[in-house]
């Protein structure tokens, strides 16, 4: 079984802010705008050969598999859309006031070797999933703040 690659965290937290601030109403906008935000967020960063979690560049591709990508109609370019299965499968899942950034099942054993969450995976560490200890580059974050301010108003 492959090991589950996910993110849970609080906005709120994670930008430093106190929930008390919100009303229920205002947190389930803010939970249901950061969700749609950290989806667009991570997919685009993917999509520029970025790390969300980092904001470095993924490390290039090797030339054999480079040109197989080539090949089978891809760019020969480190964004994770060999076949688009995994990037497909991408979700962003609400859990009570916190939010969970994965990807389906059947998608984890990929997720992984990309990730390397497991510890266990010999492909290029090209992580869009942050690991328990870790959170989304700073501009990400900045646009999760910028979604609470808008919502309180303020």
């Amino acid at each position: 079984m492959a090991t589950k690659v996910a993110f849970e965290f609080d906005p709120f937290e994670l930008v430093g802010r106190d929930k008390s601030e919100a009303t229920r109403e205002q947190r389930r906008e803010i939970l249901d705008q950061v969700a749609d935000y950290v989806l667009e967020s991570v997919l685009s960063d993917v999509g520029d050969s970025r790390s969300p979690v980092t904001g470095k560049p993924f490390k290039k591709l090797d030339s054999d598999y480079a040109k197989k990508k080539k090949a089978d109609g891809g760019t020969p370019v480190a964004n994770l859309l060999m076949d688009g299965d995994l990037l497909d499968s991408l979700l962003v899942k609400k859990k009570g006031e916190k939010l969970i950034l994965t990807v389906s099942e059947d998608q984890m054993g990929k997720a992984d070797g990309h990730n390397n969450h497991s510890g266990d995976s010999p492909l290029p560490k090209r992580q869009f999933i942050p690991e328990e200890d870790q959170t989304f580059r700073p501009s990400i974050r900045s646009g999760i703040e910028a979604i609470i301010d808008d919502v309180l108003g303020g």
